[in-house]
């Protein structure tokens, strides 16, 4: 990795001609971009080379997030490399349950007002175009969510979209959300049918999910919630599975898959 650490270390410096670069790791984590550690005079960084264009609206929406202490601020950016530095957070271990503060953090989330006239994503369109070949009556259960999901009212919201397991940070200062790449208007149910996903919740576990979260937003809790968070369980589970699919990442999927059949069966 000499020649790519040399490489990588010229980046960073012309981003923040004051850094000095010490080492340089790559990090597992992230299939859609590469992610590399760097250990720096400023502290640790977050190296993000983005496969497509540097989505600069949401590093900015990121920066004002993270002023209210629910991600890691951006330190730097270059549209023309398809980089940016980014605050690197310490875990202090992954999460064993999902607990209040992060159902808060969501909370804080989708009550960020930043963003004027902006046209939700229609994840129902792209649920609708799934395959859906490699998994037995999918078509079925997914086209019963989405009859259920069509016939409800939408909770819109800011959301990131991307609630993997990977994205969620148990921090010493609190949990912390990370990869803003997807974040856009959507409904508010496909962050918590990630979430629900994410830490394997049951029934009365996604009931006291719903509940807290509702309460959090000072909101009433609807009598449509728990069907409505199964129903986008199931469409969120389908769009996941085919993403990594898609990618050959079929060990991400396997779980996924396990999911699905634990809803639906």
């Amino acid at each position: 990795m000499t020649n790519l650490a040399a490489d990588l270390t010229a980046l960073a410096q012309a981003l923040l001609p004051t850094l000095h670069v010490e080492r340089i790791e790559r990090l597992a984590r992230g299939l859609s971009n590469d992610n590399f550690l760097l250990q720096t005079n400023q502290g640790k960084l977050l190296l993000k080379c983005y496969k497509g264009e540097v989505p600069v609206p949401l590093l900015n929406i990121q920066n004002a997030l993270a002023d209210m202490g629910i991600t890691q601020s951006v330190r730097a950016y270059d549209c023309d490399k398809r980089i940016a530095l980014f605050e690197f957070i310490e875990e202090v271990a992954p999460f064993t349950a999902l607990d209040v503060s992060l159902i808060q953090c969501l909370v804080t989330l989708h009550e960020y007002q930043g963003l004027d006239n902006t046209v939700p994503v229609d994840i129902i369109s792209f649920v609708k175009k799934l395959t859906l070949k490699e998994l037995e009556c999918a078509e079925h259960h997914m086209l019963r969510a989405v009859k259920l999901i069509e016939s409800l009212p939408r909770d819109l919201a800011f959301c990131h979209n991307d609630l993997v397991f990977d994205n969620l940070l148990n921090a010493d200062r609190g949990p912390r959300l990370i990869d803003f790449e997807y974040a856009q208007y959507n409904d508010v149910y496909f962050d918590l049918a990630a979430l629900s996903c994410s830490f394997n919740l049951d029934t009365h576990a996604q009931n006291a999910l719903l509940k807290t979260y509702y309460a959090h937003r000072h909101l009433t809790l609807p009598d449509y919630a728990i069907g409505k968070l199964l129903a986008y369980q199931i469409v969120y589970l389908l769009l996941s599975i085919e993403w990594y699919q898609s990618r050959g990442a079929h060990s991400y999927a396997r779980p996924l898959i396990a999911r699905l059949h634990s809803l639906v069966d």
